[in-house]
């Protein structure tokens, strides 16, 4: 073939073998038809089973004088690199053409972060009624409480739950267990809400329908409660995370100790906070030092 019909049959093998949606499927049609088109044009070559590496190199290095973001590049040769694995599977190439070519370097993106005045101020201020509002508030003092990923405050039941102690035991990612503590502020949110449930179900925080609340259903409590009681808009539970772990770092936590409490196997995933917490340092120098 083409073997003319050799992307479509990719595109169908995504679609009838791999169960990837009509917009995903788009979207490699676009990337690999805009590498066709260019190898076509530039190189001569319009069978793609006949490019080699520097085919591939002289369409990256088009995108980027082209002033494409890094991101969008990387998202290209994923398409590019995933079609010619489709190809030596089955039996179309001997050689693999995107061997050894790299992603353009992602430029390094700091956390999303609110500052302790703000919700502090939002936090102290709002005193819902509404136990629905009274659970939202519950999970906002968790979230920032504790450092919670998204997914493992929607598995927590009452039993992970220790009053006395004010520690939770978390079933983080890789299946691995930790310990987290919450706060005072915290604990009165949770008792708040915990006096407003009136079921038996074991999870912690459920919905109006009696169920575990998922991901996305936090998500957009945690964006609309923001807009509505604050007017800030775009914050969803991992600037949470982050906002939890920056105040930490710049009261003086230790990253180690940042890291157990985020549950990061590796102390390089919580050093991005460390970029975060010197951009302060920074702007209270600026802001404060009579020579700065």
């Amino acid at each position: 073939m083409e073997k003319d019909n050799v992307i479509e049959e990719f595109l169908k093998h995504l679609k009838n073998e791999r169960g990837y949606s009509d917009n995903t499927i788009t979207s490699y049609r676009n990337d690999l038809y805009q590498f066709k088109e260019f190898v076509a044009y530039t190189f001569g070559k319009e069978n793609l089973l006949k490019i080699k590496r520097k085919e591939i190199r002289g369409f990256v290095e088009y995108l980027i004088r082209g002033s494409m973001t890094p991101r969008s590049i990387s998202r290209k040769l994923s398409s590019i690199r995933s079609f010619y694995r489709y190809c030596v599977n089955k039996g179309l190439l001997d050689e693999y053409p995107p061997e050894g070519i790299k992603n353009p370097k992602l430029p390094e993106r700091l956390p999303d972060v609110l500052s302790e005045k703000q919700l502090s101020k939002i936090l102290d201020e709002w005193n819902p009624v509404k136990p629905i509002e009274v659970r939202n508030k519950a999970i906002i003092d968790l979230l920032y409480s504790t450092g919670l990923r998204v997914s493992e405050l929607c598995n927590l039941t009452f039993s992970d739950i220790d009053f006395r102690e004010r520690t939770i035991r978390v079933l983080g990612k890789g299946n691995k267990t930790r310990i987290v503590i919450f706060g005072e502020k915290a604990e009165k949110s949770l008792k708040n809400y915990l006096s407003t449930r009136k079921d038996s179900l074991k999870w912690l925080f459920i919905s109006t329908r009696k169920r575990k609340l998922s991901r996305r259903e936090v998500w957009y409590i945690i964006n609309s409660t923001f807009e509505k009681i604050s007017l800030k808009y775009g914050v969803h539970p991992h600037t949470l995370r982050h906002s939890f772990a920056t105040h930490l770092l710049n009261n003086g936590a230790d990253i180690r100790v940042i890291q157990e409490l985020l549950g990061h196997s590796s102390i390089s995933t919580t050093s991005i906070y460390m970029n975060t917490s010197f951009k302060n340092v920074m702007e209270k120098y600026k802001s404060t030092h009579p020579r700065a």
